[in-house]
């Protein structure tokens, strides 16, 4: 297996009392306000909600964010695997 997919893979959360957050790993910003910000990952997204977000900055060469506000939650959406129907059609 090709070593750089697992790198390109892995991402980390720096959460700093409540309201400096720093994410890698971040491929893309989907959306965003001052309620929630949906990050694009490898396998899915990473949705931050909370209170007065604002994306302190976006590298999308070097995949970092950074998110200044009161965050509240992290949630996860991963991509989902083929379907039965579609394994059972193959």
């Amino acid at each position: 297996m090709d070593e750089n997919k697992n790198v390109m893979k892995n991402h980390n959360i720096e959460l700093n009392n409540q309201s400096d957050l720093k994410c890698t790993g971040i491929l893309n910003v989907d959306s965003y306000d001052e309620k929630e910000i949906v990050g694009k990952l490898d396998d899915g997204n990473i949705f931050i909600g909370g209170e007065n977000l604002s994306i302190k900055n976006f590298n999308a060469d070097n995949r970092t964010l950074a998110v200044d506000g009161k965050i509240l939650y992290i949630k996860y959406a991963t991509k989902k695997e083929k379907g039965f129907l579609k394994k059972l059609l193959k």
